[in-house]
């Protein structure tokens, strides 16, 4: 190896590892981002589905929701969110649910089904033991559960990308607070409340388990690589064996300069070709 080796080959090299770093991690986000985005429009489709099938066949699903304390409501526990009185219900329930299920899923990716599944389950089971005699229809349910779980988990966390994520969703859906309150007996406020409340029993539940973050870590520090001084005579063509480890510079230098002082005397040795570092 020549003496006059390119002295930023390292940091060319260091600078390599840092964008397929960074190329790893856009990947990798690119590819939880689309399946939050599986989820949550696979829901909503599902929901749009029902929906039309009901309009065109002219049916009234309402049967399918939750009736409370009776054998044949209970199986609105399952069904009674995928079922909704019109459009305009249905719409009104849409846009929250693909803001607040892409969030879930993407920034709380490790608990996302389990806290979904529980905010789904027991708010209808909720509603069965203890609402009205009524039937209560919609997913207006579990929008408040996972409003509720993603602004109380950023205040149960505390690091700062959960506080972000809370207060994004209060001034989205503050105003939801007062659909929890009896106002409108044709409002299952029942649901709302008690959604909300699974939705507080996750985020307690589920306190330890931080918001994911970037993988990886990406290099802070670039220390530029030294060159050993020229030699006396510039006509010196003298080749020394040369071996190192390219992630160990301080190393390199040593192992570098005491070959050099060492064998001044010694006949000049050409390295191994597997060895050598181009």
């Amino acid at each position: 190896m020549s003496l006059w080796e390119n002295p930023f080959r390292n940091d060319y090299s260091l600078l390599n590892r840092i964008v397929n770093k960074y190329e790893s991690m856009i990947e990798q986000e690119s590819k939880i981002f689309y399946k939050s985005l599986i989820y949550t429009f696979g829901f909503v489709s599902l929901l749009w589905v029902v929906r039309i099938f009901e309009w065109i066949m002219g049916l009234d699903l309402g049967f399918l929701g939750i009736l409370p304390r009776t054998l044949n409501g209970s199986i609105g526990v399952i069904t009674s969110p995928l079922v909704h009185g019109g459009f305009m219900h249905l719409l009104s329930n849409t846009f929250p649910l693909l803001v607040l299920g892409i969030g879930l899923f993407y920034f709380y990716e490790q608990i996302a089904k389990q806290v979904f599944i529980w905010i789904y389950l027991v708010t209808g089971l909720w509603v069965w033991m203890i609402a009205r005699s009524a039937y209560h229809i919609g997913a207006s349910g579990v929008v408040y559960g996972l409003v509720a779980f993603m602004f109380f988990s950023g205040l149960l966390r505390k690091d700062s990308k959960s506080v972000a994520i809370s207060l994004s969703v209060f001034f989205l859906y503050g105003g939801m607070v007062y659909g929890v309150l009896p106002t409108d007996p044709s409002v299952s406020w029942e649901s709302h409340l008690l959604g909300s409340f699974a939705g507080i029993v996750a985020a307690i539940h589920y306190r330890n388990v931080p918001v994911r973050m970037l993988d990886g870590s990406i290099p802070t520090q670039v220390v530029h690589s030294e060159v050993d001084p020229a030699p006396k005579d510039l006509f010196e063509t003298k080749e020394v064996p040369f071996f190192y480890n390219a992630s160990d510079n301080v190393n390199y230098q040593y192992s570098f300069k005491s070959k050099v002082k060492s064998q001044k005397n010694i006949p000049p040795t050409t390295p191994h070709a597997g060895n050598e570092e181009s």
